[in-house]
Formats: structure tokens, sequence, C-alpha cells
């Protein structure tokens, strides 16, 4: 988590305890030292706190670690966070589902993972099939063939079996060394390495790529790439999914949300610039209503 996805991660952990308080044991956070300074992400925390009794658990991340992997387009160094997250959160857990801020959870999640990995041992993670096609992850085969690649946004994580088969900088030194290689980042790295080795779940634990509204709304919708909620221009289908959870937490503000859209608009006035203005003129009306 770094400044610039606060308001998602907010929304995205309210999400998910609005509908999964009872099976969310503890909430765990990666950050670098700087976040600690910030007003914001203490009144997010105290709310969650306060409203479902959660404590939001901050993990410092030395971020110092990453500058020098390959980032671009909306990623921070922050992407890279989740390869330390078994090195990082406390021994003593065994699993641990892991959500990208750029996510909202819809309904309660089955309890599939309490005995998944003991039902079928060897597996690092579950996670939904990307589907991507074989032309599209061959950036990798000079590495490894991967033959079938997850998406990494929702990942359920056997943290023991990964600390017993990797150390904490073997990730890390493989982002390092592969850098050219690496496309997606730290999903790359973890398809890499999880390679054959992982559980495919259903598409509804990672509703990724939408391109309209759907029969039976995923369990967990993903805003992938750039087809963020929060963006000027955002054509994804469950938008305002989005910012009517983000209305139920103090993170929403409409001065903030105003700014965040006219800014791009007065230096790029286009059809689609006035059209998601007017979008939000019209939320705005029935919010106040």
């Amino acid at each position: 988590l770094d400044q610039n996805y606060l308001a998602p991660f907010g929304c995205s952990v309210h999400s998910l305890l609005t509908y999964n308080n009872n099976l969310v044991d503890q909430i765990f956070v990666l950050h670098d030292s700087q976040l600690m300074e910030t007003k914001k992400f203490h009144q997010v925390k105290e709310f969650l706190l306060q409203k479902f009794g959660k404590k939001v658990n901050s993990v410092i991340v030395d971020s110092g670690d990453f500058e020098n992997l390959k980032i671009d387009n909306h990623l921070s160094v922050a992407t890279y966070y989740k390869l330390m997250i078994p090195f990082l959160l406390p021994e003593k857990l065994d699993s641990i589902l892991s959500l990208d801020c750029d996510t909202i959870v819809t309904n309660r999640l089955p309890e599939f993972y309490d005995n998944i990995f003991k039902s079928t041992p060897g597996q690092f993670a579950c996670a939904v099939d990307h589907e991507l096609p074989q032309n599209e992850i061959d950036h990798l085969k000079k590495i490894s063939p991967i033959k079938k690649y997850f998406n990494a946004g929702v990942i359920f994580m056997n943290l023991k079996l990964i600390r017993s088969n990797f150390d904490t900088n073997g990730f890390l030194e493989f982002s390092s060394k592969y850098s050219t290689y690496l496309t997606f980042h730290d999903q790359d790295v973890l398809n890499v390495h999880f390679q054959d080795k992982w559980i495919e779940l259903p598409y509804e634990y990672n509703g990724f790529g939408l391109e309209e509204k759907v029969n039976h709304i995923p369990l967990i919708i993903h805003y992938t790439g750039n087809r963020k909620p929060w963006n000027l221009i955002c054509d994804h289908p469950y938008k305002k999914s989005y910012w009517m959870t983000l209305k139920q937490t103090p993170l929403y503000s409409f001065s903030a949300r105003f700014r965040q859209l006219i800014s791009p608009a007065i230096t790029v006035i286009t059809v689609p610039a006035i059209i998601a203005l007017r979008q939000f003129l019209k939320e705005c009306c029935s919010f106040f209503i």
C-alpha cells in the first residue's frame, strides 16, 4: 500500500468485512514508513476498528529494497510488497488471503480454504487462471516454460510451504535479475516460482477484465489495468459499485473527487471527459437527495 491507494484500500477492506467479518481473523497491510505519518491512514484504521472491531496491523517494508525494480504505468514499487508477505507476516500464520487494493468483495466468501492445502498438499497457492494466450506469456519463456498463468490480484497463499521452499531475498533477487523479462511484475515472479503447483479457483473469486455486467456478479471484483473506477474516464460496468462502497466510509469526499475529475479535464477536454463529469454530477445529486 502507498498513499495513492489509501481510498481503494479502505474501500476494499470495508467491503471484505461487510460480508465476512466473522471469517476474518486478522488484517495485515504492507507499507513503507512514510505512510505512518499520514493522518488519513490512521483515520481509516480507526474507522475499521470502530465499525467492525478489526484491527489493521501495519507491516513496515523498507521501500529501499525495491527501488531498483521495474515499474511502469499506474504502478509503484508497492506492487512488489506482495512478494514479502510470507516472510514478513508472523510465523504462526500458515496461510493467508491476499487482496489487491483495487478489489471489492460483493458477498460472503465460502469457507473453502480451511483445509484446502491439507487435502491437496504441495500446492503453493490458490488463484484464478488469467486465461492469457500463450503469446502473452512468451516473455517468460527464457526464464521458465510456463503453460498456465494465474492472476495474483486475489491469491490464497500457503505461507508455510512457501517459507520452506524459498528464502526472504529470493523473490526480490529474481525480480532484479530478470527485470527485463517481467511484464506483469510481481505476478510474473509468483507464476514462475509457483508454476504447476497452484490450485485453480473459479472465476467468481477474481472477476477481472469485465466488459459488461453479468448475471451473477463475481464474489470479488478486480479493477485491473487502467480501468480504475476513480479515474476520470472509466467504462468498467461495476464502477458504481466501488463508489457506493466508498460512500460508506469516511474516505469519500465530494470535493476530493471533484478535484480528481476536473483537474485532468481542464487540460484535455474530450467527449468522454464531459460524459464522466456529467455522470459524476448525477451521482452527486443522488447522493444528497
